[in-house]
């Protein structure tokens, strides 16, 4: 009876896991091959070039209730981009981006997407979000092509 060798087959195994794991990073990438197997441009947005510039657009954030301060912070991709120190706030958005406010106060307030341009989709438009302390996210902005 043949003995079986453990020890060269779990080497073998672990190249064979090496190589695969070698082989889908280089598959992805590839913008094709990524575009088959994942739907991640959707989450990741496109790079910013001089045509995606031209396209941006613009989104207005309303605060229905509760009262504008510094406190609010307007974050555009989890970076700050500008506080919500006024009842509405015009923000341009130049790749499909996630909008968020952080807030910093015991006081919540609730915000909405009051209107956008005709080039934008969003996830949740027209829907009051609820801001409490912490992070909130208020919509994904989808830039149409």
């Amino acid at each position: 009876m043949k003995k079986f060798n453990t020890d060269k087959f779990l080497i073998f195994l672990c190249l064979w896991v090496f190589v695969v794991v070698l082989i889908s990073q280089i598959g992805l990438k590839i913008p094709y091959l990524k575009s088959v197997f994942t739907d991640i441009e959707v989450f990741e947005g496109k790079a910013i070039n001089e045509d995606s510039a031209i396209n941006s657009g613009v989104i207005t954030l309303e605060m229905v209730s509760g009262l504008p301060s510094d406190e609010f912070e307007i974050m555009i991709n989890g970076e700050k981009y500008d506080v919500f120190d006024e009842k509405v706030k015009k923000i341009e958005i130049l790749s499909t981006s996630v909008v968020e406010v952080l807030s910093s106060s015991k006081d919540g307030a609730v915000i909405k997407i009051s209107d956008m341009t005709s080039n934008l989709k969003a996830v949740t438009s027209g829907i009051d979000v609820s801001i409490k302390k912490g992070i909130n996210m208020v919509s994904r902005i989808i830039l149409k092509s």
